[in-house]
């Protein structure tokens, strides 16, 4: 958290609100999040372009290039109004209309960083395809989950084999697609790999749409919480809780350290 749709909406109003803005300076409140000495070769460079591979965010500074992981608990907060920096804020962007792009982050996991072109190219080569994107098809998972023996939930957060899905996307795609986490990804016929990737698909289509899921710190950049909470089915709900479609329990287990939800009625 945040996932790809939060990522999504994050990256959608950074282009409306920074692009071919020029950086005054970066003000770093936290060494840990990113070198002050390294922040400084971007002021007075132009933000040319954004974009965005899995949950990373790349900001084209013209030549240099500035990566923003908000792992956990990170924000980016956008005003021209004061605002006053606590002990969670990190890095203060400041831009040639006197704007601000505030860094915060409570767990201290993300991090921002600096990088040249190759680096960025590198980067990318981490990823596997997105949701949404044409490399994401049953031909690429019939051949990725092929002898691969971790469970399902395990491959569909590896963000080696498909980028920007996390714990929250995750659980509510096997859900709806009515596939039990612990299975071995290899187990999987062709026919419900079509509807892993047609409910994956719908799910970050449809949360994307929503602005991204607000259960836990992720606001967008005018700090406002997302909508698709209302459209969970399993995550966040407490073992023990009857299951939306069939009224059976929902179980809780752990999968590769990952607090999982799903029926193990309705998911097989």
């Amino acid at each position: 958290m945040p996932e790809l749709p939060e990522v999504e909406t994050i990256l959608r109003d950074l282009r409306r609100k920074i692009l071919k803005k020029k950086i005054v300076k970066i003000i770093i409140l936290n060494n840990k999040i990113l070198a002050k000495n390294s922040a400084a070769g971007l002021n007075g460079r132009e933000i040319k372009e954004i974009e965005r591979i899995g949950k990373l965010i790349i900001i084209d500074c013209g030549g240099k290039f500035l990566l923003v992981h908000l792992k956990m608990t990170g924000q980016l907060i956008f005003t021209r109004k004061d605002f006053n920096p606590d002990k969670h804020t990190h890095a203060i962007i400041e831009f040639n209309d006197k704007n601000k792009l505030y860094f915060r982050d409570v767990r201290r996991f993300g991090y921002m960083k600096i990088a040249d072109k190759k680096a960025v190219i590198r980067e990318k080569a981490k990823y596997g395809p997105e949701p949404l994107s044409v490399g994401f098809s049953s031909d690429y998972l019939k051949a990725t989950f092929k002898k691969k023996k971790a469970p399902l939930k395990s491959a569909l957060i590896d963000q080696k084999l498909i980028a920007g899905i996390g714990n929250i996307y995750a659980d509510e795609i096997l859900f709806s697609s009515c596939l039990n986490p612990k299975r071995a990804a290899e187990s999987l016929k062709e026919v419900e790999i079509k509807n892993l990737i047609k409910a994956t698909n719908k799910i970050i289509k449809k949360a994307i749409e929503s602005r991204g899921t607000s259960i836990s710190d992720f606001i967008d950049t005018a700090g406002a919480k997302g909508g698709y909470d209302k459209f969970l089915r399993v995550y966040g709900r407490k073992a023990g809780d009857k299951c939306f479609r069939c009224g059976r329990e929902i179980k809780k287990i752990k999968i590769a350290g990952r607090t999982t939800k799903y029926c193990s009625n309705c998911q097989k």
